[in-house]
């Protein structure tokens, strides 16, 4: 699953729950510190797995940045 916004906010609350579920995650954020704080935040529930989650600066607003991280 790719989730955008994932630094913060809805996307983060998002992440955590997919996360709980056992989804394999893609977060993605224009803020790199706030997606370690999320990833942070899942790994504190023993049930998310670390080797689940990987983390991706990116803006999308930039479809050049969208096309080089995928």
């Amino acid at each position: 699953m790719f989730l955008t916004g994932a630094g913060s906010g809805l996307g983060r609350g998002m992440a955590v729950e997919f996360g709980k579920l056992g989804a394999k995650l893609t977060l993605c954020d224009i803020n790199e510190k706030g997606l370690e704080e999320t990833k942070k935040l899942m790994l504190q529930d023993k049930s998310i797995k670390d080797e689940n989650i990987l983390l991706v600066q990116l803006d999308v607003s930039n479809r050049d940045a969208i096309t080089e991280a995928s």
